[in-house]
Formats: structure tokens, sequence, C-alpha cells
């Protein structure tokens, strides 16, 4: 659940922070906003924080379609934790 929460909190700030910043090749803030949401480390976040707050509701869940995405997620999580050190 706390995973989930940061999540959100990261959203908010990234989303606030995106909407303010008149610079750049977006001329509206909606547009810069749902710009964020195409960057590969945000969908990540996305994607762990969905499945952390399933889990939680439900710790014993058996769906095919829950673990590939926990499985992405994860994957999607330690690419960007290992291109963020290398790079």
């Amino acid at each position: 659940m706390q995973t989930f929460v940061l999540v959100v909190i990261e959203l908010v700030i990234t989303c606030t922070t995106a909407a303010d910043n008149t610079g750049g090749h977006f001329h509206s803030a909606g547009a810069r906003v749902f710009n964020v949401f195409w960057y590969f480390t945000i969908q990540s976040n996305v994607i762990v924080g969905v499945t952390c707050l399933l889990l939680a509701i439900q710790p014993r869940r058996t769906s095919t379609v829950f673990a590939v995405f926990r499985l992405m997620g994860v994957v999607a999580i330690s690419v960007t934790f290992v291109v963020f050190h290398v790079a």
C-alpha cells in the first residue's frame, strides 16, 4: 500500500511540475501533463504502483494476467534502475 501511495505522490508532483513548466515543446498544460505518461520511467512506476495496490487489497492473487503485469513492472523498474546507473 505504501508503494502505491508513493507512486500517487510522485505522479501528482510530476504532473504539477509539468503543468507549471511553460517552456518546451507543448503549449498547453494538458498536453504537458499528457506527455508525462509517455516516459518509460513513469509507466514503470504506474505498473508497479497498481500491482502493489492490487496485492495489498488481495494478497493471494493467482491470475495469469496479474502475474504478467507484476513481472512486467519488476522488469521495467529493473531496466530503469540499470539505465540510470549506467548512463
